[in-house]
């Protein structure tokens, strides 16, 4: 039995003993444990235990390549994916390296201690299909034990792809502070990032480049059992390259928000966003989000957006720093208040926004005092805009030197997906145009129709507006008069106009139109209605138009004619081609009243040098209604025979007209019926016109002549003619066969004229270059047994008795003159007078000039007295008159050579009225002889050995020389040895006197013999 003092020994060893045998169990526990934990992990054991436990938890795939355990209590985990399931080769989680730290106690409250990720990739995925690498969160019925105290991120990278929108961060650090959820402290996130990278917009989009870098960022939270509250601020720098707003560099922006976050409504709550821009006085934004784990968070949102000074955003569109954009200036207050609801990624959005004092002046265009108020909303596949209105004070345009004021501007606007709607456009111009217009815009087929309609305005202000490209005035013209415009529309509205359709009607009221000095047109009147479209504006426009004009004066040089009580009604179709300004397949028609109706189609150049191709047709024109209004003016001028002119008749023609290099070219047909003609106050008529006739002519000619043209038989045509007169001419009916083609005529002969009891024949007749400088006619001619008493009777001359016979080889006629080969030879007077070199000089002008050369041969002086009534001279007479002129019907100049020549059993005797004549003629002075009149008075009739003179004429200078020369004295008629005889004598030789005035002094004389003598008695 042991002693007392040894049991407590014992008792101490073995408590020892037990405890290191416990100790050492424990030990050898806790290395077996270690040792299977090893195992565990080496083996991946522990890695795929702690997937599955995780993938179960998460409700999502976890994969990890490799799990560590350190001491004190941490775990290493490398290369780290989360996906959703079903998306295991799409993660939208990677990271390189996860550590987690934590003390036993944490851990038995429920604390991870430390979090930190190095190089995290988050890559959200989202297609337009439906397509997700986002999972679905679970939500938990009760909180979980854990929370997380300090966060870290190392070098994190996000990248988002949803439809309409990419995204990208890199460079994210950030510092979460501990713990963060626990109930009551308040905690600190810092955060930054490199840069992050926003693309709004998708493939079917414009794509909006944002840039944005967090340069610093504070988050401060507070947790209560039920929410935890999120204070935060942001400094960060913006750029966006938007189109048309391209933002410069690093903006600076300072967002401050605050919210409260619900898990159990799993909403934010009492949210609360300003943002601070340059641009900007005040971004604000108030409400909630909820549903936010559901995939779809819904928003209740209202905000409010204020730009205190639009020109400041001047200062930050890149594309307004632009040299085109220099003169650009905008003022005003802008303004926008709005709510969101709805899905937070396709919101509902209702916003009111206004422009107030605002101003806009850019390239002649101005607005002043502008107003804008309009309401806006977003919607999942909706937008809506308005009712609103823009409205200013004034509006001002420069367009080409004309100034066009609108004062006031008043529009309505409205809007949604579908279209944008000008419910309303008012405005007055410069105080006399009142413009008004609606219209709508489709947004998804880009289609855009409305109407406008324009009261008042001046012609000239309407033509300045239409751009060079579409149609430039020529040169020296000039229009005026007031336009009322109402136009319906409607077209495609892309970047650019596509397409344009117009149905409009148009009143033009006292226009006017002049082209340098020598045309214009006053007082014109215009109605018309047309169509118009064109499916590229920059090419081809189709039109249509239809309507009158009338009651207008018109003014070509001198022609005036006033068609103030007269309506013209016109059509005119076809397309317009912009490049080339010319009219193609063009459809035209003029009615001209009760002188006919003009139609015309084919293509025609409006440029400089363009071309011209054109059918004109007439049909059933009124000639004498046409002359009466139109030609007897313009004839009458250049041709005095046409002013007291009668004309009539029916015609109709068809010709291709062509402009082709500044070469007119007309050929086609011309009928006419009922034609006649009367001109200088009956002198020359035509009872009766018919005609048929195919022509071809150009113009200009030039000024060299071309080879005649040659004629086939189909180029022939007719004309009839009855009932003519011209002056003593008198033909019954004449036919011709007549070709006109390359500006050459030919008549077809010979042509047999029954004239005078004789025959007058024209051979063919050839005309070249017909309007040009060197037109030409050429013919021959005869004329047989005319009797030249008939002749002399209808010129109202002495009737002389007589035949006529002519012979002409050559006949030519151009503007400047009739020249002839050939003579006529007239049996008169007993002896026989032959004319040759007959010539016209300016047979066109009125002071025409005829020409001549005269052969006097056997004429017996008592018929030339008797029939002039000179007074009486008997004998035979030879002579010639040379380089005779007649202008006016009055001689003009000649050279005269006169004498008689002694014929058995003809006397030679003159009596007293004809020595008076002789002396008249002479001397200009009345009775000259060797004989006073008293003595003569005692003879009425004198012998004479010798009668004979030279005489010229030229600029009404007359002189007149005696023949016979004896002894320095010069004699007119010579007396005879035995009496009663007779001397004329003149006593001034070489005077010169006025033809006129003498032929006046030789008519005074015969008709106070007439009243001496009124029986005419000896």
């Amino acid at each position: 039995m042991s002693s007392p003092v040894e049991q407590p020994v014992s008792m101490k060893k073995k408590f020892i003993i037990t405890t290191i045998r416990l100790c050492a169990v424990l030990f050898l526990i806790l290395l077996g444990a270690a040792l299977t934990l090893r195992w565990y992990v080496i083996s991946g054991r522990f890695r795929a235990l702690a997937e599955r436990r995780a993938a179960k938890a998460a409700e999502m795939s976890v994969r990890m390549e490799s799990f560590h355990f350190s001491w004190p209590l941490a775990v290493r985990i490398e290369g780290l994916k989360l996906a959703a399931p079903g998306h295991e080769d799409l993660p939208f989680l990677s990271c390189e390296q996860t550590r987690v730290t934590a003390s036993p106690g944490d851990v038995v409250r429920g604390h991870l201690v430390t979090l930190t990720m190095v190089n995290p990739k988050i890559n959200l995925v989202k297609k337009e299909d439906g397509f997700s690498n986002i999972p679905t969160l679970p939500k938990r019925e009760e909180e979980s034990r854990f929370s997380i105290g300090t966060i870290a991120i190392e070098s994190g990278e996000i990248g988002i792809d949803f439809p309409g929108m990419k995204a990208s961060a890199r460079g994210i650090h950030a510092a979460l502070g501990e713990p963060m959820f626990s109930t009551g402290e308040v905690k600190v996130l810092g955060l930054r990032t490199d840069s992050v990278n926003l693309t709004l917009g998708g493939a079917k989009r414009k794509q909006i480049p944002v840039s944005i870098a967090i340069i610093e960022s504070k988050f401060v939270l507070n947790r209560n059992k039920t929410s935890t509250e999120v204070e935060a601020s942001i400094e960060s720098a913006l750029s966006a390259r938007v189109p048309y707003l391209l933002l410069p560099s690093n903006i600076p922006i300072s967002l401050s928000f605050g919210l409260d976050y619900v898990p159990q409504r799993d909403s934010l709550e009492n949210a609360h966003l300003v943002l601070k821009i340059p641009l900007f006085s005040n971004v604000s934004a108030y409400g909630a989000m909820t549903e936010l784990t559901g995939g779809a968070p819904k928003l209740n949102m209202n905000w409010t957006v204020e730009a205190p000074e639009i020109k400041d955003l001047l200062e930050y569109c890149e594309p307004l720093q632009r040299p085109k954009f220099k003169d650009l200036g905008m003022t005003g207050i802008f303004k926008i208040t709005g709510e969101m609801h709805g899905n937070a990624m396709n919101p509902d959005v209702s916003a009111h926004a206004s422009v107030k004092n605002g101003g806009f002046a850019w390239k002649g265009l101005a607005l002043e005092d502008l107003g804008v108020e309009t309401p806006v909303s977003i919607g999942a596949g909706a937008f809506a805009a308005g009712p609103g209105t823009i409205n200013a004070a004034k509006a001002i345009a420069l367009v080409k030197g004309s100034r066009i004021e609108v004062a006031p501007l008043n529009v309505a606007v409205s809007a949604d997906k579908s279209h944008v709607s000008i419910d309303r456009f008012m405005a007055r111009v410069e105080k006399t145009t009142n413009v008004t217009a609606k219209g709508v815009y489709e947004l998804g087929s880009k289609r855009f129709y409305g109407n406008a309609r324009m009261d008042g305005t001046p012609l000239p202000r309407v033509v300045a507006l239409i751009p060079p490209n579409v149609y430039k005035l020529p040169e020296g013209m000039s229009l005026g008069g007031t336009l009322k415009l109402g136009c319906d529309f409607s077209g495609k509205l892309t970047t650019s106009l596509e397409s344009l359709s117009l149905k409009y009607n148009l009143d033009l009221e006292k226009g006017e139109f002049s082209k340098g000095e020598f045309v214009s047109a006053a007082g014109i009147n215009a109605k018309l209605n047309g169509t118009a479209e064109s499916a590229s504006l920059k090419d081809n426009w189709k039109f249509d138009v239809a309507g009158d004009i009338g009651n207008f004066e018109v003014l070509v040089d001198t022609f005036y004619k006033a068609f103030t009580e007269t309506v013209f009604p016109f059509a005119f179709a076809g397309e317009y081609t912009l490049r080339a300004k010319q009219v193609r397949n063009a459809r035209a028609t003029l009615d001209l009243g009760k002188m006919g109706k003009l139609k015309a189609s084919g293509s025609a150049g409006l440029a400089k040098d363009a071309e011209f191709d054109m059918r004109i047709g007439a049909e059933k024109v009124d000639i004498g209604k046409v002359f009466d209004e139109i030609a007897q003016q313009l004839l009458s001028e250049r041709f005095p025979s046409f002013r007291e002119a009668k004309v009539g008749g029916v015609a109709s023609a068809g010709f291709q007209l062509g402009l082709k290099e500044e070469r007119w070219t007309a050929a086609g047909d011309f009928e006419m019926a009922d034609g006649r003609i009367s001109l200088d106050g009956g002198k020359v008529v035509v009872d009766s016109l018919s005609a048929r006739l195919p022509f071809g002519v150009y113009f200009p000619q030039g000024e060299s002549a071309r080879e005649a043209a040659r004629f086939e038989d189909s180029d022939f045509g007719r004309i009839e003619l009855r009932g003519i007169g011209a002056g003593p001419v008198s033909v019954a009916s004449l036919a011709l066969e007549v070709a006109v083609r390359e500006n050459s005529l030919r008549v077809r002969g010979p042509i047999p004229i029954a004239l005078f009891e004789g025959t007058l024949t024209v051979d063919e007749i050839e005309g070249e270059n017909l309007l040009g400088s060197l037109a030409k006619l050429t013919t021959s001619a005869s004329a047989d047994g005319m009797d030249l008493g008939q002749i002399t009777t209808k010129l109202e001359l002495p009737k002389v008795e007589g035949t006529l016979d002519a012979h002409f080889s050559s006949i030519l006629l151009n503007t400047d003159a009739l020249e002839t080969a050939g003579a006529v030879e007239a049996n008169v007077f007993g002896g026989r007078i032959q004319a040759a070199g007959l010539g016209i000089e300016k047979p066109f002008s009125p002071v025409r000039t005829i020409e001549a050369d005269l052969t006097f041969k056997d004429i017996d002086l008592s018929d030339v007295t008797e029939t002039l009534k000179f007074g009486t001279i008997t004998g035979i007479m030879d002579g010639t008159l040379k380089g005779l002129e007649i202008s006016q019907g009055q001689a003009a100049a000649f050279v005269a050579d006169f004498g008689t020549v002694p014929r058995k059993g003809v006397p030679q005797r003159i009596n007293f009225d004809a020595v008076q004549n002789i002396t008249i003629l002479g001397t200009g002075q009345g009775f000259q002889a060797t004989l006073g009149r008293g003595f003569a008075s005692f003879f009425n009739e004198f012998r004479y050995d010798k009668l004979g003179f030279y005489c010229t004429l030229k600029n009404d200078n007359f002189r007149m020389k005696g023949k016979v020369v004896e002894g320095g004295t010069e004699y007119f008629v010579r007396g005879t040895m035995l009496g009663p005889s007779i001397n004329v004598i003149n006593r001034n030789p070489g005077q010169t006197v006025s033809f006129k005035s003498m032929l006046e002094r030789i008519n005074r004389v015969k008709r106070e013999k007439e009243e001496e003598n009124p029986s005419g008695s000896p």
